[in-house]
Formats: C-alpha cells, sequence, structure tokens
C-alpha cells in the first residue's frame, strides 16, 4: 500500500510540475502581450494565471511537505503548510484584484487603443493552455484538482 502511495504522490507532483511550467511560461507571454497590444485583459488574465501558478507551486510543495511524516515537534506532520498556502493564495488575489480595479478605473478615464487581434490570439491560446492544464490536473488526484471541482 506505502508503494502505491508512493506512486500516486509522485505522479501528483509531476502534474502539479508541468502545469506550473505551463501556466508560468504563458503568463510571461501574456504580460508582454499585454504591454504589446495594450490590453488590460491580458495584463489582468496574466495577473490570473500569476495566481494560478502561485496556487500550483504551493500545492506542489503542499503536496511535498504534507508527505512528510509527524515528529517530536510536529505532531500533525506537515499538513499545515496547506492551509497557509491557500492563504498566501488568497492574498496574492486580493492584491491582484486590487490591481486590476486601479487599472480598469484609470483606462474608463482615458481608453486606450488596443490592438485587438494580437490581444485575441494570445487569449486564444491562453485559453489552450487552461484546458491543456486542468486536463493533466484531472488526470491526477491532486489537492488543485480536487479544489477546481
Amino acid at each position: 500500500m506505502a508503494h502505491h502511495h508512493h506512486e500516486h504522490n509522485h505522479e501528483n507532483k509531476n502534474a502539479l510540475r508541468i502545469s506550473f511550467f505551463l501556466i508560468s511560461t504563458f503568463m510571461i507571454v501574456e504580460v508582454i502581450g499585454g504591454l504589446w497590444t495594450n490590453s488590460l485583459a491580458l495584463l489582468s488574465d496574466a495577473g490570473h494565471m500569476l495566481s494560478d501558478a502561485a496556487s500550483l507551486g504551493l500545492s506542489f510543495l503542499a503536496v511535498h511537505f504534507g508527505s512528510k511524516k509527524p515528529n517530536d515537534s510536529k505532531t500533525f506532520g506537515y499538513k499545515r503548510f496547506e492551509i497557509l498556502a491557500a492563504f498566501i493564495n488568497g492574498i496574492a488575489l486580493v492584491v491582484i484584484s486590487l490591481f486590476i480595479i486601479y487599472e480598469a478605473y484609470e483606462r474608463f478615464m482615458d481608453p486606450p487603443d488596443v490592438a485587438g487581434y494580437g490581444m485575441l490570439s494570445i487569449a486564444a491560446i491562453g485559453l489552450m493552455i487552461n484546458f491543456i492544464v486542468a486536463y493533466i490536473l484531472m488526470k491526477v488526484d491532486t489537492p488543485t484538482a480536487k479544489a477546481a471541482s
């Protein structure tokens, strides 16, 4: 049984690692694309992907540390890390949301020109990346996949 748990934990870590890489890489693409096309939509989605990347990275760490055995000083093991990961992610979402609200207000007062076709192309690829990551995470039983359902 322990061997099965180890394999399952390894699958979870791999899924989280691959998902983190895909989201983080495309987040950079969206920041560059958002600045290039002057699109708040892309910049805000990049912020959303930053939150996703943070969640995936923290989930990876939570799976890693959560699998450590309890000891004399940590009688519940490292399971508390999962709670701290969720708390940090929540704070990041609030900060990103405040930035988006501020930028939206500024742009509402002085609307910029947006390069629509470039923005739409990047956004479509971003949507595909999100579908791929969702598929990867649904294939394994990760904390992130459980939270999404």
